[in-house]
């Protein structure tokens, strides 16, 4: 059982495959929905106008666009 921490907020946690604790892993999930659902109802809205309306970050939404 190995140490890490949190990739996003530091906390010290047993290792798991996405380095993100809990609650980090769980406000991802809801990011990741805001963001899709946005764009299913405005498919050519810019990565700033999302940023905008749904208020994750643009760093936020540039690395799913980079995972997906």
């Amino acid at each position: 059982m190995a140490l890490i921490n949190c990739d996003k907020c530091g906390v010290l946690m047993i290792w798991k495959p996405t380095h993100l604790c809990s609650e980090c892993l769980k406000l991802q999930l809801e990011e990741v929905n805001k963001v899709k659902d946005y764009l299913a109802k405005h498919p050519q809205a810019s990565m700033m106008e999302v940023e905008r309306k749904t208020k994750v970050s643009l760093k936020t939404i540039q690395e799913m666009a980079s995972k997906s």
